[in-house]
């Protein structure tokens, strides 16, 4: 539950996508429920990304899972993730939800948190075109609020 809180807030940076660099992001992730955060990025034209953690039972284990997907630049698309790692030091709190069906052999995503700043990593397969995954997405942020 901790990602939950973690995860709140207007964060604000830059995100590399591939090889396009976004000098200016921001996503917003704001609790729904007890149990649920939900983030978007509102890119007008360019198009709107949806990330949403939550509680749920997956497998017969109570986790976080998330769900990301949207538009980007013409691309639709939609991937569920699974809490599967988690490290915590004095500063810094790690986690690493990868794909729900196939685990790190498609996609994954790597949160880290350290003092008001978030390091966002995705990682793909391109659907299992190309493996080991690579980078797919690098955002840093600040929590603006």
């Amino acid at each position: 539950m901790e990602l939950l809180k973690q995860m709140q807030g207007h964060w604000v940076g830059s995100n590399l996508v591939i090889s396009d660099q976004f000098d200016w992001f921001a996503f917003d992730y704001r609790a729904i429920s007890s149990s649920h955060v939900h983030g978007i990025f509102e890119g007008g034209s360019m198009g709107n990304l949806f990330t949403s953690f939550f509680v749920t039972d997956y497998k017969g284990t109570r986790t976080i899972m998330a769900r990301n997907g949207g538009v980007l630049s013409g691309i639709y698309r939609t991937s569920y993730f699974v809490l599967d790692s988690v490290r915590s030091t004095n500063n810094e709190n790690f986690y690493r939800l990868v794909d729900a069906q196939a685990s790190t052999n498609t996609m994954w995503m790597e949160l880290l948190f350290k003092g008001d700043s978030l390091y966002f990593n995705a990682y793909t397969s391109q659907l299992g075109v190309q493996f080991p995954p690579t980078r797919h997405m690098t955002f840093k942020g600040k929590k603006e609020n």
